[in-house]
């Protein structure tokens, strides 16, 4: 009796298995697998939120995919048959962009930027390879089955592993706010009536006014000048000690170099992403938020979408998030498919294009929406630096974000896209300085130079080169009451709220000495001072002004 009882579940295990066999072999899962795994893959590897348009985008995929599935199966009578070439499809789709982008950085033969045209010939002839072959396909089924799953499930735990160092990112910033109590004030702060609002606001990839005059070839005296009536500093030897966005910003706030405020563990980092949500709690509460806390002021960012602000400050009452249309994740989306072949279809030009004009017009009304108490504003914007979205005269700029340009030509559309926003800074300045209820302090820069060059670049050494490339950036500082800046001839970023708390507030911050950071083959972020520091302080030696300029 025991022992036929023993044969009957021995059997029905066998054919539960066997069940499960026959599912895995001939029900093609791998489409839905191929399509979901690269939508997690974009949200594991940048950063990003899950819900940030991922489950709106992922049915849609897979209704598409479903679809071209359907109009398969119609045509060759085989699941199995059909599931290969749409996985193949997908495939191609997701991954094309991102295999050139790989062979472009670790291959010495040349690949351009629209080399993922040309290989939507791979469609047809891939295609047809798969249309002639001839199987059941269960064993193509169960194989494809099985990989596609395992990347899922391996995209999920990276995914958990994001949520875990999100954690300790809220857990680093409430750390932070809690020693924000312990800022001290010098005798003449706690004693002033009347605190002044504070605008940062960033330029992205804005150069400096040698680098213009001699890699770009421009003359931008006409808007420095206007600066100057409006009672600006505009620093003619001007550097960024960084030549990347996330680092230059929150070495501003902080008033310190980053090497000096991460800890150990966090310098060993070097995958971006993660770099990037290391320093983020140095960037919302950093040690100009902590200084100015305890004296009432709020803070309010007006964020591109370079960065997500987490729960944990939008919950906290001296912060305001006024947001800016924010799609970075359909921006990737289109950046790493095929899609970004379509040349009709520039999605991220057109969302960065939108995003800059609604940042703008939120920036013009800030005084009137948040001037009943003191603030600091943080704004950033990505004119005049690429995607090239704006003429010189505000109309749309139309070409493809990914094709590739002339260093002239990207020259031409970057100084277009400048004439554009130094019009637009104007404007801005003007009706914040009509609406302000108190004198403020206005700080506009760059975080980094225009990382572009154009056939003049030749003519200069590689040190110089370099230098006025990636770190000569725009530095122009308005105080209130008519202060002045000493020693403001020669700036770099790290030390501008040093000079502003010195000047306004009376406090005795000391100088930086210049460090710069670069890139030096895989060691992405590296001092190279003794290579950079020699040229600006040649640069800082007067000297006349015999250049020529190309109207």
């Amino acid at each position: 009796m025991t022992d036929h009882s023993s044969s009957n579940a021995r059997d029905n295990n066998v054919i539960s298995s066997d069940k499960k066999s026959v599912f895995w072999d001939r029900v093609p899962l791998h489409p839905v697998f191929f399509v979901i795994y690269p939508l997690l893959f974009l949200v594991a590897h940048n950063g990003l939120s899950f819900w940030d348009g991922v489950p709106l985008l992922s049915v849609i995929c897979i209704f598409v995919a479903l679809l071209f599935g359907l109009l398969l199966y119609l045509f060759l009578r085989n699941v199995g048959h059909a599931a290969l070439i749409l996985s193949f499809w997908i495939i191609l789709f997701f991954w094309t962009v991102p295999l050139c982008d790989f062979l472009r950085m670790n291959l010495p033969i040349r690949i351009g930027r629209s080399t993922p045209f040309y290989l939507l010939f791979a469609y047809p002839i891939g295609t047809f390879f798969f249309w002639r072959l001839k199987s059941d396909f269960r064993f193509t089924t169960r194989l494809l089955n099985s990989i596609s799953s395992v990347l899922v499930i391996l995209v999920f735990g990276h995914m958990g592993l994001n949520a875990i160092s999100s954690a300790k990112v809220d857990q680093t910033v409430t750390q932070r706010q809690d020693q924000a109590s312990t800022s001290q004030h010098s005798a003449a702060v706690r004693g002033m009536k009347e605190l002044p609002d504070i605008y940062f606001m960033i330029s992205d990839g804005y150069a400096g006014q040698y680098a213009l005059e001699k890699i770009h070839r421009f003359d931008n005296t006409p808007f420095l000048s206007e600066l100057e009536k409006r009672g600006f500093q505009i620093v003619k030897c001007s550097s960024s000690n960084y030549r990347e966005t996330k680092l230059t910003p929150t070495s501003v706030l902080n008033m310190n170099y980053i090497d000096r405020m991460l800890t150990q563990e966090e310098l060993k980092v070097k995958e971006p992403f993660q770099v990037k949500r290391i320093v983020y709690p140095y960037l919302l509460e950093n040690e100009l938020i902590q200084y100015l806390r305890p004296l009432g002021y709020r803070f309010v960012f007006l964020m591109n979408s370079f960065w997500k602000l987490n729960a944990n400050v939008k919950n906290k009452p001296e912060f305001v998030i006024s947001s800016t249309n924010n799609g970075e994740f359909l921006s990737l989306f289109y950046d790493s498919t095929l899609l970004c072949a379509v040349r009709q279809l520039n999605f991220y030009q057109e969302l960065q294009r939108q995003e800059t004009l609604t940042t703008l017009e939120l920036l013009k009304n800030m005084p009137e929406t948040y001037g009943s108490a003191p603030f600091l504003a943080y704004v950033h914007v990505f004119p005049p630096l690429a995607p090239y979205s704006f003429k010189a005269d505000g109309s749309e700029q139309r070409f493809y974000w990914n094709s590739g340009l002339t260093p002239k030509a990207e020259s031409e559309m970057y100084l277009e896209q400048l004439q554009y926003i130094n019009n637009e800074w104007l404007k801005a300045i003007d009706s914040i300085l009509s609406q302000s209820k108190r004198e403020p302090i206005i700080v506009l820069i760059s975080d980094h130079g225009s990382r572009l060059t154009t056939e003049y670049s030749h003519l200069y050494g590689k040190p110089e080169k370099e230098a006025l490339t990636f770190y000569n950036n725009l530095i122009s500082i308005r105080l209130p009451n008519g202060i002045r800046l000493d020693d403001a001839d020669e700036m770099m970023t790290v030390n501008i709220f040093r000079m502003i708390l010195n000047a306004v507030f009376d406090e005795n911050y000391p100088m930086l000495e210049p460090r710069y950071w670069g890139e030096r083959g895989r060691d992405k972020v590296r001092d190279i001072t003794q290579e950079i520091r020699p040229v600006f302080e040649e640069l800082a030696v007067p000297s006349p002004d015999n250049l020529q300029y190309e109207k």
